[in-house]
C-alpha cells in the first residue's frame, strides 16, 4: 500500500500505537483521518467472516441475472399497461353497444353463439394457427444465449 500524505500513515494504518505516534496523530489531520478509516475497516473485518462470503463469480452472476430480469420487467411495463387499457376499452365498447342497441345481454350472446356455430371449426383453426405463429415468433426472436 502506497502512502502519500505522511510518513507515519502506514504505521497508523497498521494500528501501531506508542506515545510519539499518538503525539504526532494529535497534530496531523492526515494521520487522524487514516486512523479513523483503519479503525472502521478493522471493525468491519471483525463483523464479517471470510467463510460466509460467496465467491466473486457467483456474485457477478447474480448481479447480471438480476439486471437482466429487472430490465425485462421494466421494458414490459408499457406492454402490460396497454393490454389492460385495451381490455378496459373493449369492455367499455361492448357495454356501450349493448346499452345503445337496447338488447339484453343473454339473447345477444345466444344469437352470437348460434351464428358462430357454423364457422366454429374455421375459427378454431384460425385461433390455433395464430397461437402457433406467436409461439414461433417468440422462439425465434428470443435473446440468444451467450
Amino acid at each position: 500500500m502506497k502512502t502519500e500524505g505522511c510518513e507515519y500513515e502506514a504505521r497508523v494504518m497498521r494500528g501501531e500505537r506508542d506515545k510519539a505516534l499518538e503525539a504526532h496523530i494529535s497534530g496531523c489531520e492526515h494521520c487522524r483521518e487514516a486512523g479513523r478509516v483503519s479503525a472502521w475497516m478493522r471493525g468491519l473485518a471483525e463483523q464479517t467472516s471470510p467463510g460466509n462470503l460467496p465467491a466473486p463469480g457467483f456474485l457477478l452472476f447474480k448481479a447480471r441475472l438480476s439486471k437482466k430480469y429487472s430490465d425485462t420487467a421494466r421494458a414490459l411495463l408499457p406492454v402490460a399497461a396497454m393490454q389492460v387499457a385495451a381490455v378496459l376499452l373493449f369492455i367499455a365498447a361492448g357495454a356501450w353497444l349493448a346499452a345503445k342497441s337496447g338488447l339484453s345481454v343473454g339473447p345477444a350472446v345466444v344469437g352470437t353463439l348460434r351464428s358462430l356455430s357454423a364457422s366454429a371449426p374455421l375459427l378454431f383453426l384460425g385461433v390455433t394457427g395464430g397461437l402457433l405463429i406467436c409461439a414461433a415468433a417468440a422462439y425465434f426472436l428470443r435473446e440468444p444465449k451467450k
